[in-house]
C-alpha cells in the first residue's frame, strides 16, 4: 500500500496524471472524486482541479483546512466515472503527524 505522509494543519495537496500503459489520458469527460476516511468515518474529501489541458491527464487533489485530522493513519482511493463505469484506485495511506511550528 502507497502512503502520502501529511502534516496535520497544512494544507494537503497531491498531484497526480491519470495513464493507460504509461500514456496520459485526456480527463476531459471524466469525473474524478477522492475522500479521506478514519475506518468508515469521513475526514474530508478533496477538491479535484484539472490541469489545462484536459488532455494531459494531470489533476491535482486539495484539502485546504485538515487542522482537525487526527493524528493517525487515513485512508483515501481516488474514484474515476469513465463513459459511466466506476473504476477505483488502490487504497492509499495518509499517515498524520503532528505539526511543530503551529499557532
Amino acid at each position: 500500500m502507497q502512503s502520502v505522509p501529511h502534516k496535520r494543519g497544512d494544507t494537503f495537496l497531491f498531484n497526480a496524471v491519470l495513464t493507460d500503459a504509461g500514456v496520459p489520458v485526456d480527463i476531459t469527460n471524466i469525473d474524478i472524486r477522492c475522500q479521506i476516511r478514519d475506518k468508515d468515518t469521513l475526514v474530508a474529501t478533496a477538491v479535484v482541479t484539472k490541469a489545462v489541458p484536459n488532455s494531459d491527464g494531470a489533476f491535482s487533489l486539495r484539502v485546504s483546512d485538515t487542522t482537525a485530522w487526527p493524528i493517525k493513519t487515513l485512508l483515501s482511493d481516488i474514484e474515476y466515472t469513465i463513459n459511466g463505469q466506476i473504476i477505483s484506485t488502490e487504497t492509499f495511506e495518509i499517515p498524520v503527524t503532528k505539526d511543530i511550528t503551529r499557532d
